[in-house]
């Protein structure tokens, strides 16, 4: 799996919302569950120096905790009452003399897609935390691992999911999974590790009385008004060759969105970006550049979709200032935010060329 791929998945979950939002699902009468996924899979190089990493399948394995969202939040109602929680998986990489093993732990959303029937469900699902990979690049010892140079990545998962229920407690599920992992090129190389598997698996449902407590509500994060927010971040990367210095980068942006659908936001927005790691492209041009000539301006079109305090937010557009013409004359932007407050928000964002990962940004934003 690419990162176009996962832009690719984003957008078709993006119009499944569309067709779907306002569908009335039936509540489940056990809210929490425990479940446990086996799979099996390979490693899908996207690069022709990975397919020696392939020695074997790829197995995983997986344990799940979710809890059926709120009856009684009008977001919970609009996405079809989604499962939330977290996801455990270990992976066999399929390849014990380069990559070894790799452990994550992710918060995710569990969305159906028709619907909870009596017998049948089917679910998307989207899970994005942080992965543990044990074998990484070393120039002496490991020089042919070009999918990953850091311990710590950002893991992304994505299933589609067939569920079956059997009793109120027990059901059966079987689907087609995506895993991502990568460092968002903060070290280099960092060619990522994509893993499409097949699975199946079983989940118990609990009867528990269900209890939410929060400061505020996030259903007040649905307004009719304009909004207009400021966001500011930073980061690290490092450019090739391997072994050069990694660079600081960080940027300010500035967007205004408007609701299209309950809990779905259009937007327009100006980025001023500075990416230190352009020196490296510009020493033919200017061995001395520092400051402005490490910038680039950009103005993009958003899509943002509102889960609880979760904020999701797709932007592309055209640069409109830069020195440095890497990477063409669009960039892109997927975002995960936080909302703390009505108005304060944690920001999680990998930007990207034609799906090709740039860097990670990390940063706070405020709403106006």
């Amino acid at each position: 799996m690419t990162i176009k791929q996962l832009f690719a998945v984003f957008f078709f979950f993006a119009i499944s919302l569309q067709l779907g939002y306002g569908q009335l699902n039936s509540i489940e009468q056990n809210p929490f569950e425990v479940s446990v996924r086996s799979h099996y899979g390979y490693l899908a190089y996207h690069h022709p120096q990975m397919r020696l990493l392939q020695e074997r399948h790829v197995s995983a394995l997986e344990v799940a905790i979710t809890m059926q969202s709120p009856e009684n939040r009008k977001w919970a109602k609009g996405f079809g009452y989604p499962e939330l929680g977290f996801v455990y998986m270990w992976f066999d990489l399929g390849s014990p003399t380069y990559l070894g093993q790799a452990f994550c732990l992710m918060p995710a959303i569990n969305f159906t897609l028709n619907g909870r029937g009596p017998r049948s469900t089917f679910f998307f699902r989207m899970a994005s935390g942080v992965g543990y990979v044990t074998k990484i690049f070393d120039r002496e010892t490991n020089y042919k691992n070009t999918g990953t140079s850091n311990h710590i990545n950002a893991a992304v998962n994505f299933l589609f999911e067939y569920r079956y229920t059997i009793s109120p407690s027990l059901n059966l599920r079987g689907g087609l999974a995506l895993s991502h992992l990568s460092n968002g090129s903060f070290k280099k190389p960092n060619a990522g590790l994509n893993l499409p598997t097949v699975y199946f698996g079983a989940g118990y449902r609990f009867s528990r009385n269900a209890t939410f407590k929060s400061y505020f509500n996030a259903d007040r994060l649905d307004t009719l008004q304009g909004k207009f927010s400021v966001i500011a971040y930073g980061g690290a990367k490092q450019e090739n060759p391997i072994g050069t210095d990694r660079y600081p980068i960080g940027g300010i942006s500035l967007e205004y969105t408007w609701r299209a659908k309950p809990f779905q936001r259009f937007g327009v927005g100006f980025d001023a970006m500075y990416n230190g790691a352009c020196v490296e492209n510009l020493k033919d041009v200017d061995e001395s550049a520092h400051g402005v000539a490490l910038t680039r301006l950009g103005v993009n079109f958003r899509y943002e979709f509102q889960v609880g305090r979760i904020g999701i937010n797709l932007g592309i557009g055209p640069y409109l200032y830069g020195i440095d013409k890497t990477g063409g004359p669009l960039y892109e932007r997927l975002a995960l935010r936080y909302f703390f407050s009505e108005k304060l928000f944690g920001h999680v964002a990998l930007k990207t060329h034609w799906g090709n990962a740039d860097y990670v940004e990390y940063g706070l934003g405020i709403r106006l």
